[in-house]
């Protein structure tokens, strides 16, 4: 089995106006993102280009987050996409998504969206 690090940014805070209602984009939503990255284990890790920079992650993440759109299914594939890109040592990930404070009547709780996606690793 191929050992694997797991980078994960856990928890992150944003206020957005993602939504379908109109009302949404005008107050925003309180949302929690919860980020884990996968990359080969078995190869040395001597600098920061044979992983995966948290903090460009990070910023890629917030920037896309802040975008505003209709369904959080959107926002997971555009952050899997865009990481990908950026991160072609990637072998898996998963992004989970929770509006702390949907537009639903006498709901009380949270509601979240996650993809999980993951890479055939390099022969």
């Amino acid at each position: 089995m191929t050992p694997y690090f797991t980078i994960a940014l856990e928890g992150l805070r944003f206020q957005a106006p993602h939504g379908v209602y109109a009302g949404e984009a005008d107050t925003g939503n309180a949302f929690e993102v919860d980020l884990r990255l996968e990359v080969d284990g078995s190869a040395s890790v001597d600098s920061i280009h044979d992983t995966v920079n948290y903090v460009e992650a990070y910023g890629l993440l917030r920037g896309i987050f802040l975008q505003r759109q209709a369904l959080l299914e959107t926002l997971c594939q555009q952050i899997a996409a865009a990481l990908e890109a950026r991160f072609p040592q990637l072998r898996g990930l998963d992004v989970s998504i929770r509006k702390l404070t949907p537009a639903i009547d006498h709901f009380q709780g949270s509601v979240r969206v996650s993809l999980r996606k993951a890479y055939n690793p390099e022969p």
